[in-house]
């Protein structure tokens, strides 16, 4: 809210509620100059059994949820076990979230140690003080299903083949370890990338935007910035 009263103050105009056909036709209208800053909200998924269940879901689809449809979402989590895939801080507002809206069980599932969580530590403490269960160096292989809808998933340990590099590919399942979780919602919170939507508004050869040291694009009069370029 801070931001915003800022911004406005300094007679900036906010137009929300607007599709942008793509840069270059702004540029056509008359601006000077378009600055891109769509971010990523793509949400991966793992390529795993089970992830069409109901009750299986993504960060960015359940923190929306949370904010538009509160009833919905309290519908989704209340009095059921939950796990989130990811060790991030998204994930971690997924599990206060989660909390708050009377779940259960909650299990935060990552490949990463605890010593290698990549939310931050704050975040994490209130993590652990809301008694969510970490289940880490871990990962999901399958989601369990009945009639449609997710009722647990299974999982095992990892260890990393180089130290040191948290990176899926990296991680090598540990014989003997596998487990069973029931669970009534799966809510993964392992990244995001680019919409097309995103890639449409500027010309782009890769994953992200590609622009020079001054943050311009191929286009004239087109700069990017932000998880678009950089990545999350």
């Amino acid at each position: 809210d801070a931001d915003l009263a800022d911004i406005i103050a300094q007679g900036i105009q906010i137009r929300t509620g607007t599709k942008v056909d793509g840069a270059a036709k702004l540029i056509e209208e008359g601006f000077a100059a378009v600055f891109v800053a769509p971010g990523l909200w793509k949400a991966h998924s793992l390529p795993i059994e089970g992830m069409d269940a109901a009750g299986v879901t993504n960060a960015v689809d359940f923190l929306s949820l949370c904010h538009t449809d509160g009833q919905a979402a309290t519908d989704l989590v209340r009095g059921k076990n939950v796990a989130v895939i990811g060790g991030g801080s998204v994930a971690m507002d997924v599990t206060h979230s989660a909390r708050q809206l009377g779940a259960n069980r909650i299990y935060a599932i990552s490949l990463e140690g605890m010593n290698e969580l990549p939310a931050m530590e704050d975040e994490l403490a209130t993590a652990i003080v809301e008694g969510v269960f970490f289940v880490a160096q871990c990962e999901v292989t399958k989601v369990l299903t009945e009639d449609g809808q997710v009722v647990g998933l299974e999982g095992r340990e990892v260890e990393w083949k180089e130290p040191g590099v948290l990176l899926p590919h990296n991680a090598q399942p540990i014989e003997g370890t596998s487990f069973t979780l029931r669970v009534g919602v799966v809510v993964q919170a392992i990244g995001q990338g680019a919409t097309a939507t995103a890639g449409q508004i500027v010309a782009s050869t890769g994953r992200f935007i590609e622009v020079d040291d001054s943050m311009s694009t191929s286009q004239a009069g087109v700069y990017a910035g932000g998880d678009i370029v950089r990545g999350a």
